[in-house]
C-alpha cells in the first residue's frame, strides 16, 4: 500500500499552498526534497526515521512492503539489492535506512539534501 503522509502540524504548507492558489508570490522560498520511505508496519527503525522526518516537518511517501511482494522487489531494486526496511530516498537518491538518516543528521548534511538550508 502507497500512502501519502502528510507533516504534523503542516499549517505553513497550507498556507503557502493557499497563498500560491490566490497567485501570491512566495519569494526565497524553497521546494523541499521528494522524500520516499519504505517501511513494515512492526518495524522500530522505520517508526524511528519517521520520527526524525516528522521533527524536520518533512512530507513523506510511506510505501508499506510487508503485503506487498512487488512493492519489496521495487525496493529492492530502487536499494541495489538492501533488502531491508527502512529504505529511504530523497529526491530519487538512496540514503539508505534509519541508522544512515541519523548520522547525516548528527553531521549537519541531512538539512542541505532535505532542502532545508
Amino acid at each position: 500500500m502507497t500512502r501519502p503522509i502528510g507533516t504534523r502540524g503542516c499549517a505553513t504548507g497550507i498556507a503557502a499552498g493557499a497563498a500560491h492558489m490566490m497567485g501570491i508570490p512566495n519569494f526565497g522560498a524553497r521546494l523541499m526534497a521528494e522524500v520516499v520511505i519504505y517501511t513494515t508496519p512492526f518495524c522500530p527503525y522505520c517508526h524511528r526515521a519517521k520520527t526524525l522526518l516528522d521533527a524536520k516537518g518533512v512530507s513523506y511517501e510511506e510505501i508499506d512492503v510487508f503485503s506487498d511482494p512487488r512493492r519489496r522487489a521495487e525496493m529492492t531494486a530502487r536499494a541495489e539489492g538492501r533488502y531491508t526496511v527502512p529504505q529511504i530516498f530523497i529526491d530519487g537518491q538512496g540514503v539508505g535506512g534509519s541508522d544512515d538518516l541519523h548520522a547525516l543528521d548528527r553531521q549537519g548534511k541531512l538539512d542541505a539534501l532535505l532542502g532545508r538550508t
